[in-house]
């Protein structure tokens, strides 16, 4: 069962941020990075438990 993937409007605003910044270094550059993300974040909702959990002192 997959889970929902939702991104707060800073985590949006920053991917937007660099899917500019890629289209502005290739044409076509910025559309490909967000293809990557979209796969990523699918790959997290179907699997949300695959990831080595990482100790909370770690984090920052």
């Amino acid at each position: 069962m997959s889970r929902r993937v939702v991104l707060n409007s800073e985590a949006s605003a920053e991917l937007e941020e660099a899917a500019f910044w890629y289209e502005s270094q290739r044409s076509g550059l910025g559309l490909a990075f967000l293809a990557a993300v979209d796969r990523t974040v699918e790959q997290i909702a179907a699997w949300p438990g695959a990831g080595t959990s990482v100790p909370v002192c770690l984090r920052n």
